[in-house]
């Protein structure tokens, strides 16, 4: 599921009729499974000196609450579901065998990027193989590239001739490289929660023990992170298999303001130093101040 608005001529795709994947084997080898992508998405408005000037979209895709649901994902190169702008989904019952052993960096089972909101991850099984030859993680939110959407004035590798407008915009946003280095210049920041995922509910999952698992949860930047909780409220403990004390199972990345309102519920075998907590220091304080990271004991 790719959207290209160039090639419908401006018409832009906000939502789908449901989805539904069930009982399907994905064989050992593919490079994704199943793409849910939005994300690369531009379209060429006018010209402008001569040059190409566009804007890239933020509007994530409702996915109007499609459902993959009791499937067998075998070893993939990449990734067994990826995500990226789409909003509205559930991922329930399945199993994933992780990486291959030659799997490409940057690969992992679930793999969701800017704009991603009300996702549900419910009852499945994560494996990873010890002969992998790197350090994969089980989940992954990374926003990052969302940061670029809003803070952009370079072209990008996908569109290089392009400049960009913001949501109709005809100004010019900040240089990308302010993504990865958090520059304190209040013209180059935008709110986090602009492009981080939000309403991502993880529950009831078993996350197999590995030697080679580098996170079990790796999450950017985001808001309303609920871990061992479904949106109904139920609790639903998740299994995070394998490590000790000291392993650090869950990790909280990220720019700009940071992660906020995250509850990890107690019982899940996870505690104060499986969790690492990325600092935010900017012009803007850390939202979690407002809005807290809890951890239950």
């Amino acid at each position: 599921m790719n959207r290209n608005t160039e090639k419908r001529n401006g018409i832009l795709v906000t939502s789908i009729d449901k989805v539904l994947v069930e009982h399907s084997l994905f064989k050992k080898g593919y490079s994704v499974g199943i793409t849910l992508d939005a994300g690369n998405d531009g379209r060429n408005e006018s010209k402008v000196d001569g040059k190409k000037v566009g804007r890239r979209y933020t509007e994530s895709v409702d996915m109007s609450d499609s459902v993959f649901r009791n499937d067998t994902f075998e070893k993939t190169t990449k990734f067994h579901i990826a995500g990226v702008q789409a909003k509205g989904f559930k991922i329930s019952g399945n199993t994933f065998a992780g990486m291959t052993d030659n799997a490409a960096s940057g690969s992992n089972s679930l793999h969701f990027e800017q704009f991603t909101k009300n996702v549900k991850i419910y009852n499945n099984t994560f494996d990873m193989s010890d002969s992998v030859s790197k350090a994969y993680p089980y989940i992954s939110f990374a926003g990052t590239e969302g940061h670029k959407r809003v803070s952009q004035k370079l072209a990008s590798d996908t569109f290089k001739s392009w400049t960009y407008f913001y949501e109709g915009s005809n100004e010019r946003r900040a240089d990308t490289s302010y993504a990865s280095s958090g520059d304190t210049n209040k013209s180059c920041k935008r709110d986090v929660h602009a492009y981080g995922p939000q309403d991502i509910y993880i529950a009831g999952n078993t996350f197999s023990s590995s030697s080679i698992i580098s996170k079990y949860l790796l999450v950017h930047e985001g808001e309303n992170i609920q871990i061992g909780m479904k949106k109904n409220s139920t609790v639903n403990l998740n299994a995070f298999k394998g490590g000790n004390n000291a392993t650090k199972k869950i990790s909280f990345g990220g720019h700009d303001e940071g992660k906020c309102n995250v509850n990890i519920v107690a019982g899940q075998g996870i505690i104060d130093s499986n969790v690492s907590i990325a600092k935010v220091d900017f012009e803007l304080p850390a939202c979690k101040i407002a809005k807290p990271i809890a951890i239950g004991t």
